[in-house]
């Protein structure tokens, strides 16, 4: 899936989130910008996804990603989040989360989120650490340029 499709259904979710909101019917929309806004610094934010059971990949990418943002990014706030509470899995969707993954969120200037981009490679990564950081710190550039 493209990116540009990426952010359009990402986009839509959070409208329709909105409204249903708005409607009194859901309540998930304040839920997400509330958790996704308060986790960000300066509008963006990267996000680990994982679930119940944790091998030791998902561990690795969390602390590898953690360090990197930690050692290199200050204005990038990292927050782990687990899918698969009732309170969260509605990021499966919302997200298109495949996997466990990093993502990286932008937020406009209302909360909203108006950007992401999956680094669904470091799955294949978690062997080598410097190509792990090489790969976040590629893909990262890549998402804040075009923010330029």
């Amino acid at each position: 899936m493209s990116l540009k499709k990426s952010v359009g259904i990402v986009l839509l979710v959070f409208a329709v989130f909105s409204l249903g909101f708005a409607a009194g019917k859901l309540s998930g929309e304040k839920n997400i910008k509330n958790k996704l806004a308060s986790a960000n610094k300066k509008g963006v934010a990267a996000f680990y996804f994982y679930g119940n059971m944790r091998c030791l990949k998902c561990k690795t990418i969390e602390k590898w990603t953690k360090e990197i943002i930690e050692k290199n990014y200050s204005f990038l706030n990292f927050k782990a989040i687990n899918v698969e509470t009732a309170e969260n899995e509605h990021y499966i969707e919302e997200l298109s989360l495949t996997n466990k993954d990093v993502v990286l969120v932008k937020f406009d200037d209302n909360g909203k989120v108006s950007k992401t981009t999956k680094l669904s490679k470091l799955w294949e990564l978690t062997k080598n650490k410097k190509a792990f950081t090489e790969y976040f710190q590629n893909e990262t550039a890549k998402f804040m340029e075009d923010e330029k």
